[in-house]
């Protein structure tokens, strides 16, 4: 078994909503042992309350993370960079600078290579060390 961090993901919208049980899902997997939290939102959807909130606890927290947004295949070209860009805008509207964002689509392999080239990145890391993002 090895002690090396390794990325964990969450979905926050599975965990029944409540913010209180979102909390303690993350005081779980946010301690030395977590080096990047990849959330997942699908692109297809317009910003979500609890997404916002849940963006803003990780940054409060200093939960070190990446947005992922996937099922890009399933939309338009401009449809896709609409709602990336409007998640976007208004995260940067409490932010003064955005995660890590990536652009994915599992049907095309969209993004594939960026995820585990940051991944390579992290795990690169001492352990223990800041991400620096």
């Amino acid at each position: 078994i090895s002690s090396r961090p390794r990325p964990v993901s969450l979905d926050v919208r599975n965990t029944g909503g409540s913010s209180s049980h979102v909390s303690s899902r993350m005081r779980q997997y946010s301690s030395t042992f977590m080096t990047n939290l990849f959330v997942l939102i699908d692109s297809r959807h317009k910003p979500m309350k609890i997404d916002l909130k849940f963006f803003n606890w990780l940054g409060e927290n200093g939960v070190p993370f990446a947005i992922v947004f996937t099922k890009l295949d399933k939309l338009g070209t401009q449809a896709g960079k609409r709602n990336v860009e409007e998640y976007c805008r208004i995260l940067l509207e409490t932010w003064e600078e955005l995660p890590p964002v990536f652009l994915t689509s599992s049907e095309t392999g969209r993004g594939r290579d960026e995820i585990l080239d940051y991944i390579e990145q992290l795990n690169s890391l001492p352990v223990g060390s800041d991400t620096g993002e």
